[in-house]
This record gives C-alpha cells, sequence and structure tokens, in this order.
C-alpha cells in the first residue's frame, strides 16, 4: 500500500511503479465514493467481490497487487465497510510525505481552490492567494501526517518512507529503494510503457511560497497569528 497525503505526487509514483511490470499497478482503488462504474463492472456493486475482482486483473505477472489510499479512504472503509478492512491490511506500506511544507501547502490550496488537481486540467476559477485557504492547507496536512502516524501505530506497521523531492531528484534511485522494500528483484522488471503525468507547479505556485513564507516568517519573529 501506498499512504499517501495529497500533493505528495502520490499519482507520480503509482504510475512509476506501475510501469515497471513487477509492483502491481497502485492506483486509489479504495476512494469507493468515486469507483461506482469500477466496484458496479468487477463486483456488481459488492465492495467485497470488487476487491477480489480488482486482485485478479491488477496484479503483477510476479503476484504483486498493491494500492494507493489516503486517510479519507482508510476511514471510510473502517466505518462503511468494515468487512472490506482486512481484505486492505498491508504487509508493505510506502509512506510517501514531502519536506517542503510551504510548497506542499501552495499546491493543495490552489488545487482546492481552482478544482485543477491534474496538470493540464482547466481551472474553474482563476488562482488567487488566499492567507486564510494557506493556513487551513498547512493545518489539514499536518493532520493528515498525524493520523498516518496513529494508524502505524494502531496496526504496528513500520512503513518506508519516501520523501517527494528525493523522489524526484533521483527516481530510479527511488524505485530501487522500493523494489528492495519489497523484496522485488530488478530482473522481474518489464517497462510497459505507461504515460505519465507532468508536474504542476508554476510562477502562480512560486510566488505564493513566497508569500507565505514572507508571512511565516513575520510570524515567527513576532509572535503574531492571522485572525
Amino acid at each position: 500500500m501506498i499512504a499517501a497525503i495529497p500533493r505528495t505526487g502520490s499519482t507520480h509514483l503509482s504510475i512509476k511503479l506501475w510501469n515497471t511490470g513487477a509492483m502491481g499497478a497502485p492506483m486509489e482503488y479504495t476512494n469507493l465514493s468515486n469507483r461506482d462504474r469500477m466496484i458496479q463492472r468487477l463486483g456488481r456493486g459488492d465492495s467485497l467481490t470488487y476487491w477480489k475482482r480488482l486482485k485478479t486483473v491488477r496484479t503483477s505477472p510476479n503476484g504483486v497487487f498493491g494500492f494507493k489510499a489516503f486517510v479519507s479512504d482508510y476511514r471510510n472503509i473502517a466505518a462503511n465497510h468494515e468487512a472490506l478492512l482486512p481484505m486492505i491490511e498491508s504487509d508493505k506500506v510506502i509512506y510517501l510525505v514531502r519536506k517542503d511544507r510551504v510548497a506542499q501547502a501552495v499546491s493543495y490550496a490552489k488545487a482546492v481552490q481552482t478544482a485543477a488537481w491534474f496538470s493540464g486540467v482547466e481551472y474553474k476559477k482563476e488562482p488567487e492567494y488566499d492567507l486564510k485557504a494557506m493556513l487551513n492547507a498547512e493545518n489539514w496536512i499536518n493532520q493528515q501526517e498525524s493520523a498516518w502516524e496513529e494508524i502505524f501505530q494502531m496496526t504496528g506497521t513500520s512503513p518506508l518512507r519516501i520523501y517527494y523531492e528525493d523522489f524526484l531528484a533521483d527516481t530510479e534511485k527511488s524505485i530501487m529503494e522500493i523494489a528492495k522494500f519489497l523484496e522485488i528483484h530488478p530482473a522481474e522488471f518489464h517497462p510497459l510503457g505507461l504515460q505519465d503525468i507532468e508536474k504542476q507547479s508554476d510562477q502562480i505556485s512560486q510566488e505564493w511560497a513566497r508569500k507565505f513564507t514572507e508571512y511565516k516568517n513575520t510570524v515567527g519573529q513576532s509572535g503574531d497569528i492571522a485572525a
């Protein structure tokens, strides 16, 4: 399982792992509220049947099945699909996080405001810097990280922590680190040639990051907080 937090490049990582041909196809199958058509097609509306059949069509030739999950997915299954919970228990968890919290908050606040979660998607609203939205985004990210840490502790999980920045800087090295963690030999790789997604950062994101960093520096010096 890829334990993800939004705006950490989780879709990019999922596609890269899928493209090896040996690490399953770890996409967000646990987001059941957005998987109605897939659940109907594979499980005839039943989540347990859906999950069982999903594994037959999304498992690599070497027997590896993977998926990506956000805290909200995990909580939804625990609350509304309890019978499915044991089936998503994972013996190997990759925890994807980001060092640059400002950039992550910018990315999240901007995606929420524009409803453009992927590169190439048209904005539903032109982005406009909003300090309150930035603070809310940063707080929400902190909550997501804390929630995953609680889940790891509760389930006795020791995840492999992968940092977004390290993954971008040396993707091949990170993939090899993940392969070693999953006990997969590179000889099992057979690239699939899947199309990847593009990075969304732009001049607007950089300007927002500059403004938010200035604000945080000012707060750190004065001790004031935004109303």
